[in-house]
């Protein structure tokens, strides 16, 4: 994979000789409306992927601890006073939180479509508000 390069204007200060105030600039400016609109659609595509990258992380790590919160109950370990157990909830709703976080980070507001599409069991739902 290549360097990664980020083409953000760095604002320039340009005072204006008849109202003495200073205005915030590009350092390039372009007569070209098109070239400045595509710069922005690049960024704002950059930007896009990114969020959606991030999403796509947090929601790899929750699938992986509910999976082993999953892999644990099907061995047959005892479900209550196990030190495992616990730990393996805790995780889990650590992670839901984290997903519900991102997704609210990107405008999706309800966490019922979380609860419902990975099948978050109520004891890490519960847990969600706990913090030690």
């Amino acid at each position: 994979m290549g360097q990664r390069r980020f083409l953000v204007p760095t604002p320039v200060p340009k005072s204006n000789a008849r109202t003495g105030s200073t205005l915030t600039g590009c350092a390039v400016a372009s007569n070209n409306p098109r070239m400045n609109s595509r710069g922005v659609d690049s960024t704002a595509k950059e930007v896009a992927q990114e969020k959606a990258q991030a999403l796509a992380l947090t929601a790899r790590s929750l699938e992986s601890a509910l999976h082993a919160l999953r892999e644990h109950d099907a061995r047959g370990a005892p479900k209550l006073g196990d030190a495992k157990r616990a730990k393996l909830v805790a995780y889990a709703a650590e992670r839901v939180l984290h997903y519900i976080v991102q997704r609210e980070a990107q405008g999706l507001r309800d966490p019922r479509y979380v609860f419902d599409f990975y099948t978050v069991p109520t004891e890490v739902i519960a847990r969600l508000g706990a913090r030690a």
